[in-house]
């Protein structure tokens, strides 16, 4: 099935960003997201995208996402109201470090292994 084609009835049922605002990770100013932003007009720091996952939720279910296509438009209802374009990536393979099991308050450290690098790519 065409991903176009797989993605189109997921879609349909997505009515609008579920994005609440920017946040700048200097200095922690909040900027509307009606507007695409990447840096903070103040100071140029990266801005975070900060969510309302309330409406997402309502709508879709844990259970719904894991079965779909793997690549980033499983996640659709957090993106932008766009039509999908792909170049056919997929999910980013992590693998669990062994030397950092624990990660502060995180359960567990992952790395990206050197094999997952793609064509093209300086090491191939």
């Amino acid at each position: 099935m065409p991903l176009q084609q797989a993605l189109s009835s997921g879609l349909a049922q997505a009515f609008g960003s579920p994005i609440a605002y920017f946040e700048c990770s200097k200095c922690g100013e909040r900027l509307s997201s009606a507007e695409p932003q990447t840096v903070c007009p103040k100071d140029g720091g990266t801005l975070w995208v900060r969510y309302d996952l309330l409406p997402v939720r309502t709508r879709v279910r844990r259970e719904e996402i894991a079965p779909r296509l793997r690549s980033m438009w499983r996640y659709r209802e957090l993106l932008p109201d766009a039509e999908p374009v792909t170049l056919g990536e997929g999910l980013t393979p992590m693998l669990p470090s062994r030397k950092h099991p624990k990660s502060g308050s995180r359960t567990k450290a992952q790395i990206l292994p050197d094999r997952s690098r793609r064509a093209g790519s300086a090491w191939q």
